[in-house]
């Protein structure tokens, strides 16, 4: 005989036990994040400008339509995404006084906004206060000493303020007890006009001011005004292939996790299930802790980058490359092609010649131009394994120290 209903968590207990487990993890990761509401890098916006289309069909659009365009493009760089009104009918019984939040409210215009950078819809009114207010539902249920959600209990509802101009866009990882931020983008100082942004640390809001950023590895680092939450840990290696990560976006804050093939599809900070960050992917370019480290450094300390110039001119290997068939140790794998070199430079120094390809950088694969950017910023010797002539070769470079002033 076969019964009806839901099936009880104890029918999968290694599924029941990785939920646990996984949300465990992100409550420990969730406490060193902080939503950052980031102004419109200058750079990005030049790019957005090349493709605009009041740019390349101005000559033929109605002035009309055009500036119905512009006022719409406007709303969006405020991060406004579109409004509609709905009305509330007071209620027809007598009010209780589990419905005195409510009431307070009922019979007022609200807006439905789906202005959220995790896209969820949001009512909104404003109380006799004139301060905005929004509609918090719970929908009843308590959680046991082992996580399970017991369903029951009243429908509850209660109006409470909310904010109606912070509107985060991005992610950062809380790196220390003084309350220094990265955030995975690069964000000029002069695109920051008076130093400070807005921020939320759990569900705190505050602001943060910008202590620095650097363009070659795309990294900005921010300060909290009033240092909270829990630093994160970084990671010196990228997750072994096959590994199990949860990769978190920094646009959109969400989370999953995921199967580590190399990032090639991926973009996100990568966390480790030990709960460490083992570094930022942006489409296969993986930049690690240990490029990023150095960088964080100096821009804690300087607010600025220094790097070594080895004075060689590096470009990413494309996967279509004829090199690729002609040495079959490539394969799929990154390299960096060394397509010129400067006489006298530590390039030529150390042994490095034109045509050579590096397949990895210390440990680490030859990944990016990015992490080896973050890499030079460190100083010291920086070892290399180069395919010569389809030879594997093993080179040494010196690096000036980087400052400590």
């Amino acid at each position: 005989m076969v019964s009806g209903g839901l099936a009880g968590a104890e029918n999968y207990p290694l599924l029941e036990e990785l939920n646990r487990q996984t949300q465990s993890l992100y409550r420990e990761v969730e406490a060193g994040l902080v939503r950052v509401q980031l102004p419109l890098p200058r750079w990005l916006q030049e790019a957005s400008r090349q493709d605009d289309p009041l740019r390349k069909w101005e000559a033929a659009l109605d002035p009309q339509v055009k500036r119905r365009i512009e006022e719409h493009q406007q709303r969006l760089l405020q991060g406004g995404a579109g409004r509609l009104s709905v009305r509330i009918s007071p209620s027809t019984r007598a009010a209780t006084a589990a419905d005195d939040d409510a009431q307070a409210v009922f019979g007022s215009w609200w807006t439905v906004s789906t202005e959220s950078a995790d896209r969820q819809i949001v009512l909104q009114s404003r109380n006799g206060t004139g301060e905005p207010t929004a509609i918090v539902i719970h929908s009843g249920g308590t959680i046991d000493e082992n996580g399970r959600l017991s369903l029951g209990g009243p429908l509850r509802m209660r109006a409470q303020p909310v904010s109606t101009t912070f509107s985060p866009n991005n992610i950062g990882l809380l790196l220390d007890e003084a309350g220094h931020v990265l955030v995975p983008l690069y964000v000029e100082k002069d695109a920051v006009p008076d130093g400070r942004v807005r921020v939320m640390v759990g569900e705190t809001e505050g602001s943060a001011v910008f202590v620095g950023s650097d363009d070659k590895t795309q990294m900005t680092i921010l300060r909290l005004e009033k240092p909270a939450g829990r630093p994160l840990r970084f990671s010196a290696m990228r997750p072994a292939p096959g590994s199990l990560v949860m990769l978190l976006n920094p646009n959109s804050g969400s989370g999953r996790i995921a199967l580590w093939t190399g990032g090639e599809k991926d973009y996100g900070v990568v966390v480790n299930m030990d709960g460490s960050v083992s570094g930022i992917v942006r489409f296969g370019q993986f930049l690690g802790g240990a490029a990023c480290q150095p960088v964080i450094e100096q821009l804690i300390r300087a607010g600025t980058v220094r790097r070594a110039i080895v004075g060689a001119r590096l470009a990413e290997l494309p996967a279509d490359s004829p090199l690729r068939r002609r040495f079959s140790e490539l394969a799929d794998r990154p390299a960096l092609l060394v397509e010129d070199i400067k006489t006298r430079s530590l390039a030529e120094k150390g042994g490095l010649r034109k045509g050579d390809i590096i397949v990895q950088v210390g440990t680490e694969p030859a990944a990016d131009l990015a992490a080896l950017a973050g890499l030079l910023a460190r100083g010291g010797q920086l070892r290399l394994t180069i395919l010569r002539d389809g030879r594997r070769m093993e080179l040494a470079l010196q690096l000036p120290e980087p400052p400590t002033d």
